[in-house]
């Protein structure tokens, strides 16, 4: 009988891990502080078609009136429960 090699799904599928490196770090931080998303859906935001309400006393920038209007919505609901 042939002896068959039998390998673990676990060490057939496991990634060697990686090492912690400051360049990957910046460059990561970089990208995820620089992209504006909608803070209602975290849809990307265009600078032409982005619209500004006013939350809190602080402005936020959202992608379309829908979210705009979820905003002003849930904004009002933590007002009444105060």
């Amino acid at each position: 009988m042939a002896a068959r090699l039998r390998i673990s799904l676990k060490i057939s599928t496991a990634v060697a891990e990686r090492k912690w490196s400051p360049v990957f770090t910046l460059k990561h931080e970089e990208n995820a502080m620089t992209k504006k998303t909608c803070a209602c859906c975290d849809y990307p935001l265009e600078p032409q078609s982005t619209i500004k309400v006013k939350i809190g006393g602080k402005d936020v920038e959202v992608c379309c009136e829908e979210c705009a209007a979820k905003l002003r919505e849930a904004s009002e609901r933590q007002k009444r429960k105060a």
